[in-house]
């Protein structure tokens, strides 16, 4: 510490160090503060801590086969094909997403959360949670595992405007860049932005 102020309060982090005859001698026994690690240790951890409404989203997600995990396909860059589908019946609202290998074998599934009220959802909002669901756990996944993205990754969705809305996104840079009086745009804002983001991702590569 290069100060002339004096002070008897000494802070945690500092070590004590006194010139005595053009010497400097420092005091180690001084107490340190000891920071706890918070790095998640598990995925489900990790996906504890994320912002609310991503954790929502991806915090029923399941591993199912433990012979094949996902992250031995990223790792071998081998496809991956995602899945979802989603509904909106007079009383509930449901969906699900699913990660195969190329021979269907489900990997990793989870079912979409319950957003507002039921009677103000709209179907098209709860198809539109598919994909922005499984790409939310695409890139949380790649970021605590620290792996990059090079496996192929197909995406299957039964609602063709969902569809339309993606090819929208890859193909019309501003497209919804203004705001759209839709009962889906916040997602859709999202879905483009991850999309977005994993293109620059593969131009630098």
């Amino acid at each position: 510490m290069n100060s002339k102020i004096k002070t008897n309060a000494i802070p945690q982090r500092a070590t004590p160090i006194k010139k005595q005859d053009n010497k400097f001698i420092y005091y180690p026994q001084h107490d340190l503060e000891v920071t706890p690690s918070t790095v998640p240790t598990t995925l489900k951890r990790y996906i504890h801590n994320l912002p609310e409404w991503k954790r929502l989203l991806i915090q029923s997600v399941t591993e199912i086969n433990a012979n094949e995990p996902l992250i031995e396909l990223i790792q071998g860059k081998r496809n991956i094909i995602i899945a979802s589908d989603g509904s909106k019946a007079t009383a509930k609202l449901g969906g699900a997403w699913v990660f195969t290998n190329d021979r269907g074998n489900i990997l990793v599934q989870s079912h979409n959360p319950d957003f507002s009220i039921i009677t103000a959802i709209h179907s098209r909002r709860a198809e539109i949670f598919g994909p922005l669901a499984a790409l939310i756990f695409v890139e949380e996944y790649f970021r605590y595992y620290f792996v990059k993205i090079e496996s192929n990754i197909q995406y299957h969705c039964d609602n063709l405007k969902v569809v339309n809305k993606v090819k929208i996104i890859q193909n019309e840079k501003y497209h919804y860049d203004k705001a759209y009086k839709t009962t889906d745009h916040d997602a859709v804002l999202e879905l483009k932005e991850l999309i977005r983001y994993a293109e620059k991702r593969k131009r630098k590569k």
